[in-house]
């Protein structure tokens, strides 16, 4: 089906304002092929901002975009990469984001 490039979250600002105290993520993707975004204990409002879905087994989400869309999301929502890793032999790549807890809200609508 067709994605559109840019994309505004489904879900009303006052639902993401408590998004999980997770402070890291990991996600994992080819160059042009969908991203896993999150694990079983991912938050499911930003799992819904990236169109991802669970798996067959529940314990993987995976969303559309290829890694880069998604690296730029995220960065929008305070997101930032502090670690990547390139498996060969899986021609993957896997990035661990971070990010900072507020101490004051702001103004993030976008993603």
């Amino acid at each position: 089906p067709y994605i559109p490039r840019r994309q505004i979250c489904p879900l009303p600002f006052s639902s993401l304002i408590h998004e999980s105290t997770m402070p890291y993520m990991i996600i994992s993707g080819g160059l042009n092929s969908e991203t896993l975004v999150g694990g079983k204990s991912a938050d499911p409002h930003l799992m819904a901002c990236l169109l991802a879905k669970k798996n067959i087994f529940g314990t993987e989400w995976h969303s559309p975009f290829c890694p880069q869309e998604v690296l730029n999301m995220l960065e929008k929502r305070g997101w930032k990469v502090v670690a990547m890793c390139y498996a060969d032999y899986q021609r993957k790549n896997t990035w661990t984001l971070h990010k900072e807890e507020r101490t004051s809200p702001s103004n993030d609508l976008l993603i």
